[in-house]
């Protein structure tokens, strides 16, 4: 995996540069705390408890720097996510002074040439008229071959405009403003994998921008091959978790009282298996 590139849009991808900490870093670093003793039998019910109860200063000992090439309006979307973390609290920022568990290092255009490179979507989404920031299938084919003949032609001519300001003396800090917001980029991250899976919670959602949508995927790739044990924690309780209001919480539990203590569990406990329906009953106020 490490250097092994996966391949994102036309001519983007993401790549795994490289990586600190095992699937084992929380525990050690959990009973670092209690001066618990190792036990082997004992570990996937700790890693599970700590992601589950929010202990997740553990995981952020698991480090990786991921590089991807993607194009600038995309970068735009995912930078908003720079976290920082101050003494266990987590806060989204872009103050400096502030430690960044999210440290980006990207080309540079004001000191290198960018390459001709510009994202050319295979399709053009229709703006949404009940979603004001949705997009939704249902442009005609020909409206789309229009946008993208519209879209080659400007690329063309920003480019060309780009270099000629260049070779007239323009320095390339001020000529890359005739470049569009789908050229490509090169960025490397490096953060921590609680900030990572913030990340991935946000922009896995199937209301994501697509491009960005399909970054998150290749991170997540890369996540799952380091840390599948944590990363399927994640799935469980983060990505494919759902939070309930109090008035929803109070639906719920008269939801599953009306089955009658037998029918849950004849019909919960094959799904959730003894311990886990028990706690399930006890979040919903079911004892």
């Amino acid at each position: 995996m490490i250097d092994k590139e996966i391949p994102i849009l036309d001519k983007g991808y993401v790549k795994l540069v490289s990586f600190m900490g095992q699937d084992e870093s929380p525990l050690s670093d959990a009973r670092l705390s209690s001066q618990a003793k190792p036990d082997v039998k004992r570990d996937d019910g700790l890693r599970s408890y700590l992601w589950e109860h929010g202990h997740t200063s553990t995981f952020q000992s698991m480090i990786c720097q991921i590089e991807l090439k993607l194009p600038l309006f995309v970068l735009h979307q995912l930078h908003r996510h720079r976290t920082v973390s101050f003494d266990g609290l987590e806060i989204e920022s872009s103050e400096e002074g502030f430690r960044k568990w999210f440290s980006p290092n990207e080309q540079s255009g004001r000191y290198s040439k960018f390459e001709e490179e510009f994202y050319i979507p295979e399709k053009v989404l229709a703006q949404d008229t009940k979603n004001k920031q949705g997009s939704i299938d249902t442009l005609e084919p020909g409206i789309q071959e229009a946008f993208i003949s519209r879209l080659d032609n400007n690329n063309a001519d920003s480019y060309y405009s780009y270099t000629t300001a260049i070779k007239e003396g323009v320095s390339k800090e001020y000529a890359r403003l005739l470049l569009q917001p789908n050229l490509y980029t090169r960025r490397r991250v490096t953060g921590d994998f609680v900030n990572w899976c913030n990340l991935e919670k946000l922009r896995l959602d199937p209301h994501a921008q697509p491009e960005s949508r399909a970054y998150a995927q290749g991170i997540s790739e890369i996540l799952k091959f380091l840390w599948p044990k944590s990363y399927e924690l994640f799935e469980e309780f983060t990505l494919h978790a759902v939070k309930f209001s109090r008035t929803e919480m109070t639906a719920l539990k008269e939801l599953v009282s009306g089955y009658g203590m037998v029918d849950i569990d004849e019909s919960f406990e094959q799904l959730l298996g003894k311990n886990k329906l028990k706690i399930f009953l006890e979040k919903v106020g079911i004892s």
